[in-house]
């Protein structure tokens, strides 16, 4: 029997007669909770506060803070590594959150790689799509504040400094609100994609229009929340030698991962359909 320390041989090798897997007609593996869950409430808070409270939960962070360090030398390829391990953490914590989560191997980069290279790559097409309308939106209140703040300071300058700063925080909260709007379907999208290992899957706009119409308000009021940590943690990170603003924003992709695989399984108590997955794709192949 193989060493049960180790979280890629017996625990998803072999799985428990009440752990297999399910099937769609066509012999994908489908994303299922392993068992029947009430009362689920998708939590952002939680979701920050995984790697303090799994037992591997430090392991990952320092593992995804390594792939965003690994950008300042190599462009792209540690973020779809990022991206491709976060994915197979889902699929652990949706399959098995009862659980010890993966923990980062080195063995399995061209694994991560692999899977996450559908992920990214559809992000960033519906990104590219998404960022045009909301860049639109921002530069027209942008450009009207400016307008207004110089229209007030011909006449006060003082005023036009209380004017400034006012119109600064609505444009920050306007950009928060718009932000999360536009991550509403970039996050369902990438989040398919790489759950399914395809990049054709992440654009299932049935599949997505049903997700959002069934758990899209809890899903938009974490992503608000998520903006506002993000933005903040960023800041704070900064000021740690720059270093801390790539802890910072790991930390905040494990979180934004964590709280999709929440909202996920909410998703399927409410009658959502499951996310197909090639065999090839699913945890057995860390196996």
């Amino acid at each position: 029997m193989s060493d049960p320390s180790n979280p890629y041989s017996t625990p998803f090798a072999t799985p428990a007669a009440s752990d297999q897997a399910a099937y769609d007609p066509e012999g994908n593996v489908l994303l299922l909770p392993p068992g029947k869950e009430s009362n689920l409430r998708p939590s952002v808070i939680e979701a920050f506060k995984f790697p303090f409270q799994d037992e591997n939960g430090m392991a990952v962070l320092l593992a995804a803070s390594l792939c965003m360090l690994a950008q300042i030398v190599i462009p792209i390829v540690p973020q779809i590594v990022l991206f491709g391990y976060l994915a197979f953490l889902s699929e652990s914590l949706i399959r098995r959150p009862e659980r010890p989560a993966l923990t980062f191997d080195f063995d399995h980069l061209s694994k991560y790689l692999g899977r996450g290279i559908w992920s990214f790559l559809a992000g960033l097409v519906a990104g590219l799509v998404g960022m045009i309308p909301l860049a639109i939106i921002l530069l027209v209140f942008y450009v009207l504040l400016a307008l207004g703040v110089a229209g007030i300071a011909s006449q006060n300058e003082a005023a036009a400094v209380v004017a400034f700063i006012v119109g600064l925080v609505i444009f920050a909260g306007v950009s928060v609100i718009f932000s999360a709007v536009v991550q509403l379907f970039v996050g369902s999208i990438q989040f398919r994609a790489g759950m399914a290992g395809s990049f054709g899957a992440g654009f299932d706009f049935a599949w997505i229009k049903h997700f959002l119409t069934t758990v899209g308000m809890p899903l938009f009021k974490g992503l608000l929340l998520w903006f506002v940590l993000l933005f903040v943690l960023s800041a704070l990170g900064a000021l740690v030698l720059c270093v801390g603003a790539y802890v910072a924003q790991a930390w905040c992709f494990l979180a934004l991962m964590h709280f999709l695989t929440q909202v996920y399984r909410l998703y399927l108590t409410r009658g959502g359909m499951p996310i197909a997955m090639k065999v090839e794709t699913t945890l057995e192949r860390l196996g």
